[in-house]
Parts: structure tokens; C-alpha cells; sequence
């Protein structure tokens, strides 16, 4: 009986045709093999005008350098364009046989200097910080995989390279205009996990942009774009000579690019100059907490996301809460917390100190919450684009008005009649023309963001940038009696700690 039935089964497949047979099998002709076999098409052209499979397994090492200007996405000093630059150096030396890297970066924006090298070439990588004249080891191996992957999007051939060895997951998003051309488009997934789309010119087969997701405050989810542009030919192979980003379609840096490919990497290629440099203990987050400042004042160190923390002040029937930091659900964790260490009082405020983006992604569930929201004049149409926003969160679900009261005269008293809370603009100053600090004069505590932050490993951190220096006048100025100084980021410290800090001598001198 078993082999009558199996031959006329055979009988059957033989008379049905063959796209039937793959559709009722799923072999081979799924949408996603159609889809993968076309982006493996595209690969291979792209992967031709580069040279070859070849001569891109040869590339055993590159140098890129960078010379840019910057104009990071809701990082600026004022709300609206024109918007003041900023600069972006980088020097990247990449060994990709040996795995090991030295990226030395310097960034001054927004009164803020940022000047490092990582070097990960020996048994024990190390980042130094140029400005504060101090090392320390990186926090892990994850750290040091996940900087070695980015450095591999940095150049057009190490995206392919990696395309080719993650081909597995390439995928078709078809044709797209890009800059009045046609280009066919593949994503796949890189190393660290990352899936990008990259853009392939349809005429000459050299990758113009690759793309990746970002959850915007103000417009949701939108593409992060990096355009390599001006190619030129170099031995076997061809480079680019600029480099643009571009954040919800802003450009957010430009700059010029050298490019080398293979080049001789000596003894003292991977040593640093860091002669009388100081040790400092390895940078982490600092852990989650509810940190008790003073009767009635907390701050939610780490609550809202990493390094992230916000201050929530108990008035008699309410709670103040200064800043929304991070996204709508690092903020949900930070309200539940808020409602465990004050029960039964609603949040009736939330102060928004100024408009940069890693400080306001989480208003929306304040707004959700019913909490007025509190700043500066020039603020308004960022409070109001953030309550618009097709964000995917409590606020999208159950929409709400949202309230806005806006300082006058550069403050606003919040009190009970035992508790005072003073809100005081002390803009214009290098990191914005707004900002304001919460001043609680009974406790002796400011609040503020980004004017005074002091590493979690409590590292030295050379002599202080424009911005630190703008804020200490403004103490000065206001002469307030300060005890304590929290903010958005860092640890809580001491005035004396700030005093110190503010009084480092300059490294060169």
C-alpha cells in the first residue's frame, strides 16, 4: 500500500508545474530569497568598482582622517538656524588582521572641548584624555568590540567587506533617487548588530550613503545619514574625499576626508604621547538610585536611562520634577519611581532647563501625566513640536493638551510657603542662549544640565571648558549660597569639589 501511495504522489509532482511545486515547497523562489539574491547582485557591482573581492580581502589596514565642521542636531546654543559651528577632528588607524585600533577625537561645540585617544593594541587598551591629562582602561571587551565595529562603517570598503562576510542577511529595498540619481538600496545586519541601509550609485557602483534608525524627540523615527562623496582613484582601488551626516534630514557635520589604504604601520604607529599622564578608574554609568539630597528633594540618578538622572522636589500637595532626560520609556521608569519615594502626590510641574535633545526625550510622559511644563520663552515651539510628535508611547495612546508656562524676566518661583524652588535663566552663555538652573535656597542645592558634570570615575577633568567657567560667574553673580550641586549627568558634588574643579590649572601651562 505504502508504494502505490508513494508513486502516485510522484505521478502528481511530475505532472504539476514547477513554480507550483516551489510554492507549495517554499523552494527557492520565497521573497526572501528574491530579495537576497538581488541585493547579493548589487553587492557584487558595488564590490567591482571598488576594486574586486580581491583587492578588498587585501585591505589589511587603513588610516582615515577628518576635518570637519559640526552642527550636532538639537546640540546647538540657539532653537533655531542659523545654527553656529562646531569642529570634529578624527584620526583613526585601523588594523583589521590584528584587530586593534588608535582613534584619537577632538570636538569643541557648545563651550564644551572633548580631546581623547583609544588605543586598543595591546593586552590592556587604554583611553587618554588629552585635556584633563589622565588615562584610563576601556570599561570591557563590549566596549572595545562595539568601537571597532563603528570604526568599520567609517569607509565605504569596510561596509562591503562586511556586507560580503554577513551576506546572509542582505536584503533588497529596491531603487531610490538619491541626489538626482538612481541607486539600488540593501541593508543587512552589521557585527554589533546594527542593520543599515546602504545606497549604491545605479551608474558607477560606489556607495554614496548608508542609513541607519533613530527615534527623534521632535518627529519620531527618522534616518541617520552618512554620504561619502567625491571619490578619487587610489591604486587599485577608490576612496572618498568628503563626508557628510545628516539627523531628520539636517546636516549635522561636513568635512574632508584622507584616506589610506594599507599603510605602513611601524613600532610607533599604536604609542601615544602621555608623558606625566595620571591614571583614573575605569568610566561606567553611575548605578540606578534614588540619591536623598535634603528632606523632600531626590534625585534619580540613572533612573530615566545611563548617566541620565532627574531631580523630583515634594511640595505639600505636589511634586516639582526638574528635567526629562532620555526617551518616553526611560522616563515611565522614572515617574514609577517618583510615585514609590512620594506617594500619593501628583506631579504637577516639569521643568525643562534647555532644548538639547539628550534633555527633553522624555517629556511626553510628563505631558501624558498631566505636568505643566515649565521654561524659557524661546523653548516654546520645541515644547510644543516634542507634544506633536508621532512618537509610538502613553502620550500617542492617550492624548492630552499639553500645559506650558514660560519663565518672565528670567524666573519663576515655585512655593508652597515651606518649600521654595527658584527657576533662573542664566543664558545667554557658550552651551545655550536659555537656561534654566533650579536654586533651592532653604537646601542650598542647584540643579542644572551640562554646565557642571563630574566623571563617574571622578577623574580630574583639566582646565574647564567655556561652559563650566560661564557657570561659575553666574553663581558668582547671583551670589548664591551653594551647598550642593546636582545635575543631568554625573554625580552629585560638593561646592568645594566645584571649586576645586574650577580652579585646575591648565595643562599646558
Amino acid at each position: 500500500m505504502l508504494s502505490r501511495i508513494t508513486a502516485a504522489l510522484m505521478l502528481a509532482l511530475a505532472a504539476t508545474p514547477a513554480s507550483a511545486v516551489h510554492a507549495q515547497t517554499g523552494n527557492p523562489e520565497t521573497l526572501v530569497e528574491r530579495s537576497q539574491a538581488s541585493a547579493c547582485a548589487v553587492l557584487d557591482r558595488a564590490v567591482n568598482a571598488f576594486g574586486g573581492k580581491a583587492a578588498l580581502r587585501a585591505i589589511a589596514a587603513v588610516r582615515v582622517r577628518l576635518d570637519a565642521q559640526i552642527w550636532p542636531r538639537l546640540q546647538a546654543r540657539s532653537v533655531a538656524p542659523p545654527f553656529e559651528p562646531g569642529v570634529d577632528e578624527q584620526d583613526l588607524l585601523l588594523d583589521l588582521r590584528n584587530r586593534r585600533f588608535r582613534y584619537r577625537w577632538r570636538q569643541v561645540e557648545g563651550g564644551i572641548e572633548r580631546h581623547s585617544t583609544s588605543l586598543a593594541a595591546f593586552r590592556d587598551p587604554v583611553i587618554y584624555n588629552h585635556r584633563s591629562r589622565t588615562f584610563r582602561p576601556f570599561p570591557g571587551p563590549a566596549a572595545i568590540d562595539g568601537e571597532f565595529a563603528a570604526h568599520q562603517r567609517r569607509l565605504p570598503h569596510l561596509i562591503l567587506l562586511q556586507a560580503l562576510e554577513r551576506d546572509g542577511t542582505l536584503r533588497s529595498l529596491g531603487q531610490e533617487m538619491f541626489e538626482g540619481r538612481p541607486h539600488d538600496v540593501f541593508s543587512f545586519v552589521t557585527a554589533d548588530s546594527q542593520q543599515i541601509a546602504v545606497y549604491i550609485n545605479a551608474g558607477s557602483g560606489l556607495l554614496s550613503k548608508y542609513e541607519t534608525l533613530f527615534v527623534d524627540p521632535l518627529t519620531g523615527d527618522e534616518a541617520s545619514e552618512v554620504v561619502f562623496a567625491d571619490y578619487v582613484r587610489t591604486g587599485a582601488t577608490v576612496v572618498p574625499r568628503t563626508l557628510r551626516n545628516h539627523e531628520a534630514g539636517e546636516l549635522t557635520l561636513h568635512g574632508r576626508l584622507a584616506v589610506e589604504i594599507n599603510p605602513d604601520i611601524t613600532a610607533q604607529a599604536f604609542e601615544v604621547h602621555a608623558a606625566g599622564y595620571a591614571p583614573a578608574g575605569p568610566s561606567r554609568p553611575l548605578p540606578e538610585r534614588v540619591e536623598r539630597l535634603a528632606d523632600g528633594v531626590f534625585l534619580l540618578q540613572s533612573v530615566a536611562g545611563p548617566q541620565h538622572n532627574v531631580l523630583a522636589v515634594e511640595f505639600r500637595d505636589h511634586v516639582a520634577v526638574v528635567e526629562a532626560p532620555g526617551s518616553s520609556a526611560g522616563t515611565e521608569r522614572a515617574i514609577a519611581r517618583i510615585r514609590e519615594t512620594i506617594p500619593g502626590k501628583p506631579i504637577r510641574y516639569i521643568v525643562m532647563t534647555h532644548h538639547h535633545g539628550d534633555h527633553i526625550g522624555g517629556l511626553r510622559s510628563f505631558i501624558a501625566e498631566g505636568a505643566t511644563v515649565i521654561t524659557t520663552p524661546g523653548n516654546r515651539p520645541i515644547v510644543e513640536a516634542i507634544a506633536a510628535a508621532p512618537i509610538r508611547d502613553r502620550l500617542a495612546a492617550q492624548p492630552r493638551p499639553v500645559r506650558l508656562e514660560l519663565t518672565e524676566g528670567g524666573r519663576r518661583i515655585l512655593t508652597d510657603g515651606s518649600r521654595t524652588v527658584e527657576l533662573i535663566d542664566i543664558g545667554p552663555n557658550p552651551h545655550t542662549h536659555e537656561m534654566l538652573i533650579a536654586w533651592l535656597p532653604r537646601e542650598r542645592i542647584v540643579f542644572q544640565g551640562d554646565m557642571f558634570i563630574v566623571p563617574s570615575n571622578d577623574a580630574p577633568t583639566g582646565t574647564p571648558p567655556d561652559s563650566f567657567v560661564s557657570f561659575a560667574r553666574a553663581l558668582e553673580v547671583l551670589g548664591l549660597d551653594v551647598r550642593q550641586i546636582a545635575g543631568v549627568h554625573g554625580r552629585t558634588a560638593t561646592i568645594e569639589e566645584f571649586r576645586d574643579r574650577m580652579n585646575a590649572a591648565d595643562p599646558d601651562s
